[in-house]
């Protein structure tokens, strides 16, 4: 204890190193949807005859009103539907 105050014990930042390996350029498309059909049942239909595909260099937005299916599409691309 210094003055009245407890003095705080130093610690010693810990240097991390990463390394990561050039694995090349990917050719596109990354992801790609051909003839995509998906509804939660036959008369709720939300993508029918859907033709997509997803590059590296692209920059996406999904806009759409609220119950659209944007979710629905973005857990269908990380592949968690």
């Amino acid at each position: 204890m210094e003055g009245g105050v407890f003095a705080k014990k130093k610690i010693k930042d810990k240097v991390l190193t990463f390394k990561f390996i050039d694995v090349g350029k990917f050719p596109p498309p990354i992801l790609l949807f051909v003839d995509f059909k998906f509804g939660y049942n036959l008369e709720n239909i939300i993508y029918e005859k859907f033709d997509f595909g997803v590059n590296l260099d692209y920059h996406i937005a999904l806009v759409g009103p609220n119950g659209a299916g944007n979710n629905t599409l973005i857990k269908f691309m990380i592949g968690d539907w």
